[in-house]
């Protein structure tokens, strides 16, 4: 992928040692002093490491559980950087517990909070109103490819019937999906908003394809240059992916990985809505506080763990407490997630830029969000994001207000309550100040 072509090689550095920090202005030389012998004899002593069990033992955290005892130079800053006190020393299943206690008592001490944005949701409607580009990009990507899907309909046939066979059809496809290739020339400089390019007639005629694995790779090819012209990349985020460094990962656990970028794309898609895709000084703070994952390193179990630690935190952090809000958020992290890998890694590389402004929050780009940028790109590009986003809009569906594990039913009930009755109450008052 790119980080991999990217990449620039390493060269030998440059021979000899570096010069000494400190410089010898002068000195007195003593010549009746006796000359200094080295005690070779002196038993000397590696510094010990950690046995593997020992390590073993300890917490681990971030990418892939990739990391442990990162936190204890960061002591002064890891309360601006998580929520968890102590990393090193707390272990996973006890994250999870002092996690949802955090959650449970910042809903109940700020519960007027979301009572209020219930009943006064103006800016509330302003984020739920809002179109980001992704909604964008998919409606151009659904439009590009129902003109594909029309022109492969309505291709020549062979007139021999006996010739019509699936790769035959499958070819006709792939030609078909040459109607976007302009499109990915004039795109590749401009920003996503200017593509509006209409398609180009294909006029070429359906060649057989030599193999069922040619013409498959072919369709593949001509879907990622469909992807490639809908969803833009700006050359600095180019220059970003190319400086991240080559890793290959064994992953110990796929599952968990994506449910954490689910996370993770989750605070991303709330921030842009919430500041209209104008990110602050705010946004680190934002996208770190929605992820259970980045805020308290504690990695879902399942979809639906992710979907509703990120409802939770949703409800009982943000500025806008909404659970319209919440749950569209949930849609639009399934809507980056269906445009493909290019729009998932495009989402990340935003995250971390989010991230390097912050002042102490850009730890967490090297736990998690570089390593993400990395991992995405090996993925396979058809199939896996498709199947993701539908669990995930199957999830967001059977997921209930009761499922977050407080009584949001009864809070809204209470706000409308209240708002009927300070009506009368403010009539009354404004009668008694009334001149007679």
């Amino acid at each position: 992928m790119l980080t991999t072509l990217l990449t620039p090689r390493k060269t030998p550095s440059a021979a000899g040692t570096a010069p000494p920090n400190i410089e010898v202005l002068s000195t007195t030389p003593n010549p009746d002093a006796p000359a200094e012998e080295e005690d070779w004899s002196f038993e000397q002593h590696l510094p010990q490491e950690e046995s593997p069990e020992l390590l073993l033992g300890k917490p681990h955290y971030g990418f892939n559980d990739a990391y442990t005892n990162f936190f204890p130079p960061l002591q002064e800053e890891i309360s601006e950087i998580v929520d968890l006190a102590d990393p090193d020393n707390v272990p996973a299943a006890q994250r999870r517990v002092l996690r949802m206690q955090q959650e449970d008592a910042k809903f109940y001490e700020q519960q007027d909070h979301y009572m209020m944005d219930f009943v006064d949701d103006t800016e509330v409607t302003k984020a739920l109103e809002y179109t980001p580009v992704w909604c964008t990009e998919r409606e151009h990507m659904h439009q590009l490819r129902r003109g594909m899907a029309a022109q492969a309909s309505t291709a020549v046939l062979p007139n021999d019937s006996a010739s019509l066979t699936p790769a035959s059809l499958a070819n006709m496809v792939a030609q078909a999906m040459d109607v976007d290739a302009a499109a990915a020339t004039s795109t590749a400089a401009a920003p996503v908003a200017a593509t509006g390019a209409t398609s180009a007639s294909v006029t070429s005629t359906p060649v057989a394809p030599t193999s069922v694995a040619d013409d498959a790779f072919a369709a593949q090819n001509k879907a990622q240059k469909l992807e490639e012209s809908v969803i833009y990349i700006a050359p600095e985020q180019v220059q970003a992916l190319a400086s991240l460094p080559k890793k290959e990962y064994l992953v110990s656990n796929m599952q968990a990985l994506l449910c954490g970028l689910m996370q993770v794309l989750y605070g991303y898609a709330y921030d842009m809505r919430a500041t209209q895709g104008e990110h602050t000084v705010e946004s680190a703070w934002t996208v770190a506080k929605l992820s259970p994952l980045l805020s308290w390193l504690d990695p879902p179990c399942s979809l639906q763990d992710s979907v509703v630690g990120c409802l939770r935190r949703a409800l009982a952090f943000p500025l806008y407490r909404n659970w319209k809000l919440a749950k569209l958020v949930v849609r639009d992290t399934a809507d980056i997630l269906r445009l493909g890998p290019r729009a998932v890694v495009r989402s990340l590389l935003e995250v971390r830029d989010i991230f390097l402004r912050s002042e102490n929050r850009h730890y967490l780009n090297t736990l998690f969000i570089d390593d993400y940028c990395c991992w995405v790109q090996t993925l396979p590009r058809q199939g896996l994001w498709t199947d993701l986003a539908d669990e995930l809009m199957r999830v967001d569906a059977a997921v209930a207000k009761a499922d977050v594990g407080w009584s949001l039913d009864e809070l809204e009930k209470q706000a409308v309550e209240e708002l009927a009755n300070a009506g009368p109450a403010q009539e009354g008052a404004e009668d008694e100040r009334r001149p007679l």
